[in-house]
């Protein structure tokens, strides 16, 4: 015999597949950390040449090695952090307001790109 308990009954899944929102989540996650390597292949371009590097084109006489970081360039990856921030901090709020269910769950990959977002802007910023 079975009791019937308020609340507990096995509710029938009306999802099918992905919807309009998942979508979106997987389309900004892909934008997001695209943005996030383009602002890693531009901090590398921005960083100053290696020591052992700046001494052998001395040596050959060569005057064109950059001694520092290049500013321009860092605000470029400033701004792809802060785009990268914005897009995961959208995504995350969509994907709250889609996980009502307690087996929905979060997007890890967007919890990361903010996590890595915040942090590059804070160290630009420091």
């Amino acid at each position: 015999m079975s009791r019937h308990v308020p609340g507990l009954e096995r509710r029938k899944e009306r999802r099918r597949g992905k919807d309009l929102i998942l979508r979106v989540l997987s389309v900004m996650g892909v934008i997001g950390w695209f943005l996030m390597l383009v602002a890693l292949f531009v901090a590398d371009r921005a960083k100053p040449k290696q020591i052992e590097f700046m001494m052998n084109n001395l040596d050959r006489g060569s005057s064109s090695v950059r001694l520092g970081w290049n500013d321009q360039l860092l605000y470029y990856v400033f701004v792809l952090m802060v785009l990268g921030f914005l897009i995961s901090a959208i995504g995350l709020y969509l994907n709250s307001m889609r996980a009502r269910r307690r087996h929905d769950s979060y997007r890890v990959h967007l919890i990361f790109l903010f996590i890595i977002s915040t942090i590059g802007i804070i160290y630009y910023l420091v």
